[in-house]
């Protein structure tokens, strides 16, 4: 992947007590299918799930991630028809927390990255809280303007006035809706040809993964396009309607061959939960 120059972002640079921080995201060209058998739950406050193996992020970062990002969601503007509520997905994180424990600076591993959508921060200083990590991707929102539905034939121009708009749209794609980040402290971790020390690293890893091209139907309110049964925007989650009990999503547009995308990404995370 080429880097770009720029103040965030793919190539983005934050100083931070003297450090920096860093934060970069994969072309996101794919959508996803639902996964058989994962554990999603949404994650506010008491609604936190208990695990019983040390875990690399903590129930209240957890919490605060999917609050900021679903906080997101609901502000963005023109607002979505079909914006869904963002829920944890343990097995995302627990992908994502095998490649944080790597220390490697950048997006991977590969035959994940097909599937998933990836957001990566890393700082080296005095404390942050994991939101001051993520804010740099939401910033990129000053830079990104929703096209016009008349711009819509059917595809929407990609309208970035920045260097890279690509964290903020994967943050409010209206189909992502599942999350999975992991926290971790690198001893060592090569940072664009300079070694840092005690750095913390944060991976968070989205489904569905955020699509390069734009459509009028995940982007645009309209009376035409409205969610599906089962499914429950960001706003009406914020005005206190109850979660479904079971998110859905669409059929995949992956092609995985006769064995159908439900076994592509089975295959990927697995084969990221043993390291390989």
């Amino acid at each position: 992947m080429s880097l770009l120059p720029g103040t965030v972002g793919l190539a983005g640079l934050l100083f931070w007590a003297g450090q920096t921080v860093n934060t970069l995201v994969p072309d996101a060209t794919l959508a996803l299918a639902r996964t058989e058998g994962t554990a999603v739950w949404p994650v506010s406050g008491l609604g936190v799930p208990r695990y019983r193996r040390k875990r690399h992020i903590s129930a209240r970062d957890m919490s605060a991630l999917l609050d900021y990002h679903n906080h997101l969601r609901a502000s963005v503007h023109p607002p979505a028809a079909n914006m869904e509520y963002m829920v944890w997905d343990e097995r995302l994180a627990r992908s994502a927390e095998a490649w944080a424990t790597q220390c490697i600076w950048a997006h991977g591993p590969s035959q994940l990255m097909r599937y998933v959508g990836q957001n990566l921060s890393i700082h080296s200083g005095r404390y942050r809280s994991v939101v001051d990590l993520v804010k740099s991707w939401s910033a990129e929102k000053r830079h990104y303007l929703f096209p016009a539905p008349k711009d819509c034939t059917p595809r929407c121009p990609w309208r970035c006035s920045g260097p890279v708009c690509s964290h903020y749209t994967q943050m409010v794609w209206a189909s992502s809706n599942r999350l999975g980040c992991a926290l971790h402290t690198c001893g060592s971790i090569k940072v664009w040809g300079r070694t840092w020390r005690h750095a913390v690293y944060l991976v968070c890893n989205y489904v569905i993964k955020c699509g390069a091209s734009l459509s009028k139907r995940k982007t645009h309110s309209s009376q035409e396009h409205m969610l599906p049964s089962g499914r429950q925007t960001a706003q009406e989650r914020q005005e206190g309607w109850s979660e479904p009990a079971q998110l859905l999503l669409p059929d995949s547009p992956i092609s995985c061959g006769k064995r159908g995308p439900e076994v592509c990404i089975h295959e990927s995370l697995g084969n990221t939960e043993k390291g390989e």
